[in-house]
């Protein structure tokens, strides 16, 4: 169970290294002005986070074996390597965080406009009334124009009779209603694209807060919601961050050497304890400790049967 729960912290660990790099690797390629330069911000991004994962396991084995100017040395480098990191999340943070904001602030600046265009479109419709389509007043008006009075009139430009005026009068009042029918559709057209653009604007998030988490928190902490939202950008990335730097030590601190004792060996069966040096002895005196001793008992040694 123990070993399970060591391998999930440090798979854990892993993926926060990962974060944490990418994160910082996007961060510093942003920065870049050329590709090369890119490629080597991201690629020293990448080692540092490497390092500041690593640092803390190397350090706590530098303290076991004593070497205080390894340690000394590798405590400030770590806290330099952190700092690094950490503004690179912190700008990746605010980054993405901040763009997101933007484009909801702008959507819903959008769908302001657009419900406003939508109001005065509907006001203009209203204006029209009742209209037929304009394809069947294009029918009509093809009609007129093959009636005799159109020919006598010369597509009424020259309405000399009272037929003619009549018959003109008629087909400019069809093509006035012709042109009406037109715009009303048109008008009718756009106000159903304005109403798909505002329905397409209020699923991306047009309309309400630009950061729920941050006004839901500034509500209850009775702040403002921008300090609550770079509060929130500085904790995700202090979090990634603290997570990818000591993830794998919280995850392997607890392997330790094996604890014995210093001067046993461990045999077949048998454990031999090496003894000290004997510095007063005299004849015939018994000792407790000789230079090596079988700590096992010895096999019991079987008469033999005599025979007889």
């Amino acid at each position: 169970m123990r070993f399970l729960v060591m391998v999930v912290s440090a798979s854990a660990a892993l993926t926060l290294i990962v974060a944490s790099g990418l994160m910082n690797y996007a961060f510093m390629t942003s920065l870049g002005k050329s590709e090369a330069e890119q490629q080597i911000l991201g690629a020293v991004s990448l080692a540092v986070s490497t390092l500041l994962a690593l640092l803390p396991i190397l350090l706590l084995w530098a303290y076991r074996e004593r070497r205080v100017l390894y340690v000394m040395l590798g405590v400030p480098v770590f806290l330099a390597f952190a700092a690094f990191s950490l503004s690179s999340a912190v700008g990746f943070a605010a980054k993405s965080r901040g763009s997101l904001s933007e484009e909801r602030a702008l959507a819903t600046a959008r769908l302001a406009t657009v419900k406003h265009e939508i109001a005065e479109t509907e006001a203009r419709l209203a204006g029209f009334g009742a209209f037929k389509p304009a394809s069947v007043l294009t029918e009509a008006l093809r009609g007129l124009e093959q009636d005799r009075r159109w020919q006598s009139s010369n597509a009424c430009e020259v309405a000399t009779t009272n037929a003619s005026r009549l018959f003109c009068k008629s087909y400019f009042d069809l093509k006035g209603e012709a042109a009406r029918s037109t715009e009303a559709e048109r008008l009718e057209a756009h106000l159903a694209e304005l109403k798909r653009e505002a329905v397409h604007l209020e699923e991306q998030g047009a309309g309400r807060e630009a950061d729920n988490q941050a006004a839901v928190l500034a509500r209850f902490l009775g702040s403002d919601a921008a300090k609550v939202e770079r509060g929130l950008m500085l904790f995700l990335a202090m979090l990634v961050e603290i997570g990818a730097a000591l993830g794998l030590y919280f995850a392997t601190g607890h392997l330790r050497p094996q604890a014995g004792r210093p001067h046993a060996q461990s045999g077949r069966g048998a454990t031999i304890i090496d003894g000290g040096v004997l510095k007063a002895w005299t004849p015939g005196t018994p000792t407790r400790a000789t230079a090596k001793q079988i700590s096992t008992a010895l096999p019991r040694r079987v008469p033999r049967l005599s025979q007889g």
